[in-house]
Formats: structure tokens, sequence, C-alpha cells
């Protein structure tokens, strides 16, 4: 796999090792756009963009972890 390759290559230059297709999507993009890209190019990461400069990225685990911490606020407030 691809950490046994890289440890056992420790040596190697990381330009063999990255993603060049890169996907990007707008700050101003909603969440269900961004799941979609994610689920079209089958990637747990997008680069995000504002006015054409690199801002941050956008995880998987950054929506999923935003959606729990959603549903605690609504469970709090229903109790």
């Amino acid at each position: 796999d691809i950490v046994t390759r890289v440890l056992a290559n420790q040596d190697d230059k990381i330009a063999g090792y990255l993603s060049t297709d890169l996907i990007k999507i707008s700050s101003q993009a909603s969440v269900e756009e961004a799941l979609q890209i994610m689920k079209k190019h089958k990637i747990k990461r997008l680069l995000v963009e504002k006015d054409k400069k690199l801002v941050g990225v956008l995880s998987i685990s950054d929506l999923t972890n935003q959606s729990k911490k959603d549903l605690l606020k609504i469970n709090e407030f229903e109790l």
C-alpha cells in the first residue's frame, strides 16, 4: 500500500506522491455542493478558494464533525 511504499522510500521527493488533478470549490458554495463534488470525484478533501486565492482545505471529516456539533445543539435545545 501507499504508506508502506512511502516508508520504504523516505529519500524520494514528494513530487512523486502529489495529486495533480486538484479539485477546488468556492468559499461561497453550499455544503450540499461540496458533498456532491466529493462524491462525484471520490475524494475526501476539497481546496477552497475565495477571489481566486486558496483559503483552506475542506475535508469530509470537517463536515461530519460540524454535523455532529449541530445535532448536539439541537438535542440540547429540545431537552
